[in-house]
């Protein structure tokens, strides 16, 4: 991902950590009651989406892209968990559908980012194991010839 955009999902990762927490501490919405069911969970899945979201872009493509795009897809597990969770908040009368409909664009940016992200560093992925796995391929071709050489002589 070009740091552009990766410096864009940071933010928007650090924005919707900041609204959660906003939002999930202002008692006439949650009340104390639920404040270690919703609000905290709120809050830790948000914490979670900006940690991950700056866990997979310190990864080394080259090197961790398993690691990077499993980061990637955490942080879209915990978006859709966000999501059925607003949803919950929104029926049990904590938001309105005002706040919900906000704080779901806000979650639906950073998904639909990360989701591209993937796609994009999944098709790189593909293309690097491909290389390697033709390097090895060219490998045991080559150890093969030596050994049928090495056998004639």
């Amino acid at each position: 991902m070009s740091d552009q955009k990766q410096y864009l999902l940071g933010n928007k990762a650090k924005e919707l950590l900041i609204h959660t927490t906003k939002l999930t501490m202002n008692t006439s919405l949650f009340p104390k009651a639920v404040r270690f069911t919703y609000s905290h969970e709120l809050q830790n899945t948000a914490k979670a989406i900006l940690k991950n979201v700056h866990a997979a872009n310190e990864c080394l493509f080259q090197t961790e892209h398993k690691k990077r795009l499993d980061l990637i897809k955490q942080v879209l597990d915990d978006c859709n968990f966000m999501l059925q969770l607003l949803e919950v908040c929104l029926e049990l009368g904590f938001i309105d559908a005002k706040r919900c409909q906000y704080w779901t664009k806000m979650v639906l940016d950073v998904k639909y980012m990360s989701a591209a992200w993937k796609r994009k560093d999944g098709e790189r992925a593909k293309k690097l194991e491909d290389e390697e796995r033709q390097a090895k391929v060219e490998q045991q071709r080559a150890f093969i010839q030596e050994v049928v050489r090495n056998l004639r002589y």
